[in-house]
């Protein structure tokens, strides 16, 4: 009896321990599709997800969720940088495995799940296709009052398709079941009961940013931009466990000043302070993802972010040499055209630089023998000429002719 009963307390404390399950929709999935995955718990809290890589590193991630009428399920779309492999999902003591495979296909959705509030309307399911091949999704309803305007969808590849749905007053939930590339996605669509209030609907959009514009940057590595990014609690109760989460390339140049909020106030707005490459450390490449804002009970909010990094560029004195040079000057070929103008240079930030000319140093030779030439020219013609003016110049002396000279020799003699 002892022993039984030991069993038993044995039996139910292990039970106890065991209180949460997480599994995945699927086994593989391929970069940019959605994984959906469905929790078991009577306690759900984004918080306690834990995601690990192939070496155990937990990765920083975003995870939304939602609740059906019988479980708790998240989603996220694979990143493009996560790397192929395998990848563990945790809750509580609970874990699933899946792998990330080479992309034959990637499809992902937008919304993994509905809460129609008209039940007589239409609905609209965005797929978009990752890869450039095109792909054929095949549509499936479990429910008659659930029908989707066309059974398959053709997308060509990179490009997104519209998936229309009728709704005819259905009573109770059901899915749609999207096929692919022997891949599928489960769809929810929620009917809620009539107890449920339209604030519990609209508790979907409980956070929202007040600038939903997506934030796009160029910077160099050694600048930082830095400001508030303002949000809010649009509902009319508390919200409680707010947090913010990047994916993983922009964790790598964007810090917060704070990463959660115990609570927000009723219809009050907040600021959270940001720095992009606070540290200036960050090395040059493009950075871009999701800054997502959760709350404990599924309110959330994502804004867009990509950022560009480029090396610093330092302008440098070129050094003046004044040793003598022994070695003969090197004549490189070039096919440029010497005497180069270049009348509109600017750096970076758009400054104008001013005029520069490039001249060709063979060029600037020539033209200094020709100037050397020339002025040995011009020298020897001056020279000449006052040659010429001084040979005029000289004192003369008188040519007598033959009678002349002999005529003062006759009166000599006479003399005599």
């Amino acid at each position: 009896m002892k022993n039984t009963l030991t069993f038993f307390f044995i039996f139910i404390i292990t039970i106890s321990f065991v209180s949460a399950s997480i599994e995945t929709q699927r086994e593989f999935y391929s970069n940019q599709e959605t994984l959906i995955a469905t929790i078991d718990t009577d306690n759900f809290q984004t918080s306690k997800i834990i995601l690990k890589d192939n070496s155990s590193n937990i990765i920083d991630m975003g995870f939304l969720s939602y609740q059906t009428e019988t479980n708790n399920k998240i989603y996220f779309d694979i990143p493009i940088e996560f790397e192929k492999g395998s990848y563990q999902l945790f809750y509580e003591t609970d874990s699933t495995t899946f792998e990330i495979i080479e992309p034959e296909s990637s499809v992902s959705i937008d919304p993994v799940f509905i809460k129609p509030k008209n039940l007589n309307s239409k609905i609209a399911i965005e797929l978009e296709n990752h890869n450039s091949n095109p792909i054929t999704v095949e549509i499936i309803s479990s429910n008659d009052d659930i029908v989707p305007i066309r059974s398959s969808i053709d997308i060509p590849g990179l490009e997104k398709r519209s998936l229309f749905i009728n709704l005819n007053n259905p009573q109770e939930s059901s899915t749609i079941s999207l096929i692919y590339d022997e891949k599928e996605y489960t769809i929810d669509i929620i009917i809620l009961k009539e107890t449920l209030t339209e604030e519990i609907i609209s508790k979907e959009n409980g956070l929202e940013f007040i600038e939903t514009t997506p934030i796009i940057h160029l910077i160099t590595n050694q600048q930082t931009i830095q400001g508030p990014l303002e949000f809010r609690n649009t509902l009319n109760t508390i919200i409680k466990g707010v947090s913010f989460h990047l994916t993983p390339l922009l964790a790598n140049v964007i810090d917060f000043r704070n990463q959660s909020y115990p609570s927000l106030n009723p219809h009050s707005t907040y600021e959270q302070f940001i720095w992009i490459n606070k540290n200036k450390r960050a090395r040059p490449g493009k950075y871009n993802g999701t800054l997502l804002i959760q709350s404990k009970e599924g309110d959330r909010a994502s804004l867009e972010i990509d950022i560009t990094i480029i090396e610093d560029i330092i302008e440098e004195t070129p050094e003046v040499i004044t040793e003598e040079i022994v070695e003969e000057p090197q004549t490189i070929e070039t096919t440029e055209e010497p005497n180069l103008e270049i009348t509109e240079v600017s750096n970076l930030n758009g400054t104008f630089l001013g005029d520069i000319k490039v001249v060709d140093s063979k060029t600037e030779e020539e033209e200094g023998s020709k100037n050397i030439l020339l002025g040995i020219i011009i020298l020897v013609i001056i020279l000449s000429i006052a040659g010429i003016i001084l040979w005029k110049l000289r004192p003369q002396e008188k040519n007598l002719k033959f009678n002349e000279y002999v005529h003062p020799l006759k009166k000599g003699n006479k003399k005599n």
